[in-house]
């Protein structure tokens, strides 16, 4: 995975290309399937599940990984509920 044009983007430069990056797409079993042919679902093992994320992260060229790394039970009383789209 080239993440050459996600850097340039978080420096402010101009990539050639738009970047692209994902919020939760990567558990959305169903749709990795469909992209990567292998057979993953949410109780998968996790070498499974890795080998299909790293599969579609490639297949869609995804520039930027995101993660807040914090859970709800920390910041619950601070959450809001805004919805979440399929």
């Amino acid at each position: 995975m080239a993440r050459t044009d996600g850097w340039e983007a978080l420096n402010l430069q101009m990539p050639a290309r738009i970047p692209r990056t994902e919020y939760s797409v990567e558990i959305h079993w169903s749709l990795l399937k469909a992209i990567t042919g292998i057979d993953v679902h949410m109780d998968s093992p996790s070498e499974v599940k890795i080998q299909a994320q790293t599969a579609f992260r490639q297949a869609w060229k995804i520039d930027l990984l995101w993660s807040t790394l914090v859970g709800d039970g920390e910041l619950a009383a601070k959450r809001s509920s805004i919805g979440h789209a399929e």
